[in-house]
C-alpha cells in the first residue's frame, strides 16, 4: 500500500531535520560549534524561522505541524458595536472574532498552557526508571524527579507573546498589517530560550527551508520570467535529497550513535528493523569480552 502525500511528506521532513540536527550535533564547522554552544544563537535562528512559519501559515500556503496557527489575515469580519470604545477599537483592528485583545490572548494562554502541561506530564511518566529501583513510590519518586515544566513555558510564553505583541501593535500602528504581523511572530520566537533543543530548531530550519523554496517557485511564474526557469519548478527536490539524507543519517548513527538524537535513532530502528541497534549491541558484547581478556584495551 502506497503512503499518502501527507505521510510522505510528513516521513521526508522528519528525516531532513533528523539529519540536520545530525549535521549540527558533530560540530564539523565553524558555525555549527556555534550553533552547539549558544543558546542566543539557536534562539535568534528560532525567530527568523518563527516569523517565516507563521507569515506561511497565516496566508495558508505552509500546511504543515507548527506550534500554533495564526488567524488569517482578514478572514472575518466582525460587526463594530458602539457599547464599548475599546471593544469597538479591538474589533476594528484585530481579526480575531467576537473577543476582546484581552479574551483573545488569554483563551490562547489557557489553552497552550493545558498542552504544554500535559505533554510534559506524559515526558515524565515515559521516561526510563534504573533496574536497580524497586516499589511503587520509589519508581514515581524516580519520575518526578524528572519532571520539568518546558513544554509549558514555550508554548505558554510563545502564544501569549505572539498574540498580546500582534493586538498592541494592530492598535498602535495602523491596523492589521503584514509587517505587524512579522514582528510580533518574530519576536514570539525569543520563547525558545525557555526550550532550547536542536530538535525543535532542526524542525524549523527544515520548515523554514520548504517555505522558502515555495516562494522562490512561486516567484518563477511564466508571467514574470516565461518558461525560462520552468525546469527550476519542475525539480524533484525531495526525491533528490531524500536517498542521500537517509544515507547520511543511517552512517552517522552506524559510527556513533552519540551523534544521532534520541528521535533519529527511533527513525533509523524502525526503517532497518532495528539493524543498526542491534549490530551496536553485539559490539559492546565483544568490547567487553576483549577488556576482560586484555586488560590493556
Amino acid at each position: 500500500m502506497v503512503p499518502s502525500p501527507r505521510v510522505q511528506s510528513l516521513f521526508s521532513t522528519t528525516i531532513f531535520q533528523c539529519t540536520l540536527e545530525t549535521l549540527i550535533m558533530l560540530e564539523n564547522t565553524a558555525l555549527t560549534k556555534l550553533i552547539v554552544k549558544s543558546s542566543l544563537i539557536r534562539t535568534f535562528i528560532f525567530m527568523c524561522c518563527s516569523a517565516l512559519i507563521l507569515n506561511a501559515k497565516r496566508r495558508k500556503t505552509y500546511k504543515g505541524f507548527w506550534l500554533m496557527e495564526p488567524i488569517a489575515y482578514n478572514a472575518t469580519t466582525v460587526e463594530q458595536t458602539e457599547d464599548n470604545d475599546d471593544n469597538t477599537m479591538c474589533k476594528s483592528s484585530c481579526n480575531h472574532k467576537d473577543k476582546t485583545c484581552q479574551q483573545y490572548a488569554l483563551q490562547g494562554i489557557r489553552n497552550f498552557m493545558l498542552t504544554g502541561l500535559g505533554l510534559d506530564v506524559i515526558k515524565m511518566l515515559m521516561s526510563n526508571v534504573p533496574t536497580n529501583v524497586n516499589g511503587f513510590m520509589a519508581k514515581l519518586y524516580v519520575k518526578l524527579k524528572t519532571f520539568k515544566l518546558r513544554s509549558f513555558a514555550i508554548l505558554t510564553s510563545y502564544v501569549a507573546t505572539y498574540r498580546l505583541l500582534h493586538c498592541y501593535f494592530n492598535r498602535n500602528f495602523g491596523g492589521d498589517s503584514p509587517l505587524n504581523h512579522s514582528v510580533a511572530a518574530f519576536l514570539s520566537g525569543s520563547s525558545f530560550i525557555f526550550f532550547p533543543k536542536l530538535t525543535l530548531l532542526s524542525y524549523a530550519m527544515v520548515a523554514s527551508l520548504q517555505i522558502s523554496w515555495q516562494y522562490v517557485t512561486t516567484y518563477l511564474t511564466e508571467a514574470r520570467f516565461g518558461d525560462t526557469y520552468e525546469w527550476v519548478k519542475r525539480l524533484p527536490c525531495t526525491m533528490m535529497f531524500y536517498p542521500m539524507a537517509l544515507a547520511y543519517l543511517v552512517n552517522a548513527y552506524a559510527l556513533n550513535k552519540n551523534s544521532v538524537s534520541k528521535l533519529g535513532g527511533m527513525v533509523i530502528n524502525g526503517i532497518t528493523n532495528n539493524y543498526v541497534k542491534t549490530t551496536h549491541a553485539s559490539v559492546e558484547v565483544v568490547e567487553q569480552i576483549l577488556a576482560r581478556c586484555s586488560p590493556a584495551l
